[in-house]
């Protein structure tokens, strides 16, 4: 039998699933109208093919164009609104595929081990770590409305994915399949990378934790850097999605926030400028937002899951390259966001909530080993 087809076909059926029961209760919860904060702008802009408010949101407005022109038969807004729910459904696919390779390859120091044997408890860790996510507050409150962050959850999940990918590849002893794996896994992480951030900026977020995962895998060597600069072309690929806002804003569409049709006024777009007063303006800004998000981090996963989380951190005492690895991640989310003087701030903790369920798969998984093994 061979094993490793039965297991990528076991990953894939189980991950389809937990996306069709998230989207199921997704669509029973969905707006069917316009629902609060930018819904009623970004659903304008969607069906106009219009300019965003900073930093534009390219890519969220071609994709959402497309979405709006499907006749399905149902009102646009109710049609926007389940693609956000069918966006952060996707989006859990792929965190159920981390979670697998994570908790299972990624922790393991021989590299030509794996889960030998198709067991479906091998996979009870991540499907509950992915439930915990799919379902957690505001997760949950980005797959019911039209918002960029239903798209955000998609590349967060995707890039972990193939980033801890890549980086797995280090462990091959074969020169040349090593190079090939590293050469395809980074190259399409590069591409993805540049298409996440012509969706939303916040993905420069990541950089703390794949900085100290990059460098402390392949050290400060001229190889690392030929590795990054290797990176570069697809990563400019995919961020050139973002010379959408001078082409479309050049032809006057209806709604066109910030006319960014010349360098200066796209610069200012895609920098956010308008907003600038509202990031890193004051310590009690920052004291403040950082007192709401540890207020509300356990009520966040229904405090079974903040529970599973802190038990998870603990274990993974034993893997310090994966314990500094989401730390940093988690660190770096929330370190910017807190100084951000928004009311809606929640969506900006999204990576900060991925790595809580990261934990929390963890502490599962150190259950199911102490209990069941």
């Amino acid at each position: 039998m061979n094993y490793s087809s039965v297991i990528r076909s076991q990953k894939f059926v189980i991950g389809i699933t937990i996306s069709l029961f998230a989207f199921a209760v997704y669509f029973l919860t969905a707006s069917r109208t316009v629902s609060f904060i930018d819904a009623g702008e970004l659903a304008t802009v969607a069906t106009t093919l219009g300019i965003a408010h900073p930093t534009g949101y390219p890519l969220f407005t071609l994709l959402a164009y497309f979405i709006s022109l499907l006749p399905l038969g149902m009102e646009t807004i109710f049609q926007l609104n389940l693609f956000a729910a069918v966006l952060c459904s996707i989006g859990l696919f792929f965190f159920f595929q981390f979670l697998v390779f994570l908790t299972t390859e990624f922790t393991n120091h021989d590299s030509r081990r794996t889960i030998h044997e198709p067991q479906f408890t091998n996979y009870i860790p991540a499907i509950c770590g992915t439930l915990l996510l799919a379902f957690s507050e505001t997760y949950w409150s980005q797959a019911v409305a039209i918002e960029v962050y239903s798209l955000h959850t998609v590349f967060l999940s995707l890039l972990l994915l193939l980033f801890t990918k890549a980086i797995h590849n280090s462990r091959i002893s074969n020169d040349e399949e090593r190079e090939t794996n590293e050469r395809k896994h980074f190259l399409s992480f590069a591409f993805i990378l540049g298409l996440s951030f012509s969706n939303h900026l916040t993905t420069i977020l990541l950089a703390p934790g794949f900085l100290f995962l990059f460098f402390k895998t392949f050290g400060f060597k001229k190889e690392s850097w030929r590795k990054i600069l290797a990176m570069i072309l697809p990563f400019i690929a995919g961020l050139s999605v973002y010379l959408y806002l001078p082409l479309r804003s050049s032809q006057n569409p209806m709604f066109d926030w910030g006319h960014p049709a010349t360098i200066e006024r796209f610069l200012w777009h895609v920098r956010g400028k308008q907003f600038s007063v509202w990031i890193f303006s004051s310590l009690e800004v920052a004291l403040r937002q950082f007192s709401y998000f540890i207020t509300h981090l356990p009520s966040e996963f229904a405090y079974i899951g903040f529970s599973l989380a802190i038990l998870g951190a603990i274990a993974l005492r034993k893997d310090k390259r994966i314990m500094w690895f989401t730390s940093m991640l988690f660190l770096g989310c929330v370190l910017y966001s807190i100084n951000y003087d928004i009311h809606d701030i929640d969506s900006y903790f999204l990576l900060a909530y991925l790595v809580v369920a990261v934990w929390s798969t963890f502490g599962i998984k150190f259950l199911l080993d102490r209990f069941l093994h």
